[in-house]
């Protein structure tokens, strides 16, 4: 049974690199393993079980908020590969593939995001108000007393 998430290509990606560094820290030092590989490990595989367990909620607000968890794995995915690459543990380069995770989550995101109530901005009221209609979110008396 093949969920609907494992189509999604931000979680093809985030699975692909999550296996690519864990193959790569078996090859550390013990003492990097444990210090800096459990983390980055850890942080790697949360980007695709954040964005696994959002396509399992019900309500866009839910699936919204495991998907900026995801974004956070992501940036700290981002942080242990920066300094792995700087300890000489991890290829030059490899934090540059994590953009396109990045871009592909945050059009994700995006998608899931509400559109804005246009009715409640001050430029509606007014526009409204001065084509003579009434505007939806009007107050039995004016805002200043006046």
């Amino acid at each position: 049974m093949a969920s609907n998430f494992q189509k999604l290509i931000v979680y093809q990606r985030s699975v692909e690199l999550a296996h690519e560094l864990h193959t790569a820290v078996e090859q550390w030092p013990l003492l990097d393993r444990k210090a800096i590989g459990s983390r980055l490990i850890r942080s790697a595989t949360s980007v695709g079980a954040n964005i696994a367990e959002a396509s399992g909620r019900w309500h866009e607000q839910d699936r919204r908020q495991f998907l900026r968890i995801a974004r956070g794995s992501l940036l700290e995915m981002e942080h242990w590969v920066t300094y792995g690459e700087r300890r000489g543990l991890i290829t030059h380069g490899t934090a540059d593939r994590l953009e396109e995770v990045a871009r592909l989550l945050n059009g994700l995101i995006k998608k899931l995001a509400p559109e804005p109530d246009v009715s409640a901005t001050p430029q509606f009221r007014n526009s409204a108000a001065a084509a003579g209609r009434t505007p939806r979110l009007s107050s039995a008396r004016p805002p200043y007393g006046g």
